[in-house]
């Protein structure tokens, strides 16, 4: 028996521990929880959207800004003669008469504190339905995104959509990187309501206003993006090509100050392309930083970058081309299938020769080249302050062959994006230094600013060999294939590149990217890239992408000052 009572009692305190434990959690642990539950049993939220920060240009021109359309709201109790104050509104709005009276009058006749009446309403109905001194009648901002130049820039700002909860938020570009900056906070309005969900006929009603979102000042240039958005577009068109792509860079900081791609986007129309033909991966899809490809031979530039400092070149060195080479069960020609017997650095860089640039990774190795190109950023994102950006693919050192050394060494078998290109090149020009590439150089909220500073990621190659490899550029530009389109007067560094296609495991020689990369030496204002992607009149870059480049260059020249050298 007192066995019986002891386990009764031993019950019982368990019993007791454990509600007292169950009130010890709801009432102190789970007391924030349970409050903001019956906060949101006891009050109705109506959401104030913030007012999206704008993206200006460099100038200030607005890039992207908030069109404010209004909600139109009303207070029941406050309204006196509801059939009257419908027929205004609706003679405003120009919507169906009878349906819009009796809908408004409808909702104005219900015992509530707030209801919302109208979304969208604009500036000009707003300001007519204010002119009639209605009482009970109110707006609350709504901001809508917008982009005063329709596709300038499109694909670099990115857009602004609702995600699966039906919040807006930016995708891609520069709406997507900043989203956290730009979006700001939302407000609210409130009022109490009873268990059932009904709004208190005389319950509390407050306001919560938002906070606006900080603006972005770029480093884009809006005259030079113009330029450069005309100019793509034209070459695309000239040569039967199905893409194009310009990059401005300010190589001693890294801002971009023009990225143009062809076919546009319009920002504000993200379900609609382009009128070309051409289907893209994206609405928006940004080829210059997320569309890697095989560079082809404006990589030479950086073999013989590499190989000058870890000195397994010199200026002087020799290499003899006696015809196509041949590495692990592979043959390597030279791209027109000329050969020139003993060859300089400088004719190799001038003829684009593969078996001379092959020769100079060899004397470099798998290890070092792989190192450099890596230092040069290939492989790697840039870390530009843009949504989208692939890194391209640049093999592990264990997975090189032989054969694997003397492609890369050319530009083949490795994959960049045109904005790893233009860096790489800007680090060239910057005595060595790589710079990260940034799209944004201002953040401003109110009366504070924030500056975003230009970010070093380290030196490649030596001050030395960088003079040294601008030289050979300035060579291979005034000897080298591209001659025939130089502009008259000014020395220019640069190299082509002309990369084919792979199609089903090979090759077609049809098929070619065309890239050009240079800058004016006697001036550090812009490094720029030009790429076209199979390009129909000339699979040759010294065909294409070069007169494209030159003809660009030379309204640059006078929109920065550049004088002639000769």
């Amino acid at each position: 028996m007192r066995l019986k009572i002891n386990l009764l009692l031993a019950f019982l305190s368990v019993f007791f521990i454990l509600i007292l434990g169950r009130l010890f959690s709801i009432s102190v642990l789970g007391h924030g929880k349970f409050l903001k539950l019956a906060e949101n049993q006891h009050w109705a939220s109506y959401e104030l959207p913030a007012r999206r920060g704008d993206i200006f240009s460099s100038d200030g021109y607005p890039l992207a800004t908030t069109e404010i359309l209004y909600m139109l709201y009303g207070e029941p109790k406050k309204i006196t003669d509801g059939k009257k104050t419908s027929r205004i509104i609706c003679s405003v709005l120009t919507e169906n008469s009878q349906k819009c009276v009796s809908d408004i009058k409808e909702k104005l006749s219900l015992d509530l504190t707030f209801l919302i009446l109208r979304h969208g309403i604009s500036l000009q109905e707003k300001d007519k339905i204010l002119l009639n001194n209605l009482s009970g009648i109110g707006f609350e901002e709504e901001p809508r995104r917008s982009y005063p130049e329709k596709k300038l820039l499109g694909s670099v700002l990115g857009y602004v959509a609702k995600d699966e909860s039906g919040k807006e938020r930016g995708y891609f570009g520069l709406e997507g990187f900043y989203n956290g900056d730009l979006e700001g906070r939302a407000g609210r309005m409130v009022e109490e309501k009873d268990a059932l969900g009904v709004p208190i006929p005389y319950g509390e009603f407050r306001k919560i206003p938002p906070s606006d979102g900080s603006a972005l000042v770029t480093t884009i240039d809006r005259s030079l993006q113009y330029l450069a958005e005309r100019k793509i577009k034209e070459g695309v068109i000239r040569y039967g090509a199905e893409t194009g792509t310009i990059i401005i860079m300010e190589p001693a900081s890294g801002a971009i100050l023009a990225m143009a791609n062809y076919p546009f986007s319009d920002p504000g129309k993200p379900s609609n392309k382009d009128d070309s033909p051409l289907e893209i991966d994206s609405p928006l899809w940004n080829i210059a930083i997320s569309s890697s490809y095989e560079p082809g031979s404006v990589v030479k530039a950086l073999t013989v970058a590499s190989g000058l400092e870890i000195r397994a070149i010199n200026e002087n060195s020799h290499f003899y081309d006696e015809g196509p080479m041949e590495i692990g069960g592979y043959t390597i020609d030279t791209w027109d299938g000329k050969h020139y017997g003993d060859e300089t650095v400088t004719s190799i860089l001038q003829h684009s020769n593969n078996i001379g640039a092959a020769m100079i990774g060899q004397r470099i190795g798998i290890k070092n080249l792989r190192s450099h190109f890596a230092k040069f950023g290939l492989g790697v994102f840039t870390g530009v302050d843009l949504e989208g950006e692939a890194a391209g693919e640049l093999k592990e050192v264990l997975d090189w062959y032989p054969i694997d050394l003397a492609t890369a060494s050319f530009g083949q078998g490795l994959s960049v994006t045109p904005l790893q290109i233009t860096s790489a090149f800007s680090a060239i020009f910057n005595n060595g230094i790589l710079m990260k590439p940034k799209l944004v150089k201002e953040l401003k909220k109110g009366n504070a600013s924030k500056t975003i500073q230009n970010k070093k990621i380290g030196r490649v190659i030596s001050p030395d060999v960088s003079k040294k490899v601008v030289g050979l550029l300035t060579q291979a530009v005034s000897g080298g294939e591209s001659k025939y389109y130089n502009l008259p007067n000014y020395k220019i560094a640069g190299k082509t590149g002309t990369a084919q296609i792979p199609v089903g495991g090979k090759y077609d020689p049809t098929l070619t990217n065309a890239t050009f990369v240079g800058f004016f030496p006697s001036s550090s204002k812009f490094v720029m890239l030009v790429k076209i992607e199979r390009p129909s009149t000339s699979p040759y870059a010294a065909e294409t992408a070069v007169p494209l480049w030159m003809e660009t260059a030379k309204e640059l020249a006078i929109y920065f000052g550049v004088s002639p050298d000769l």
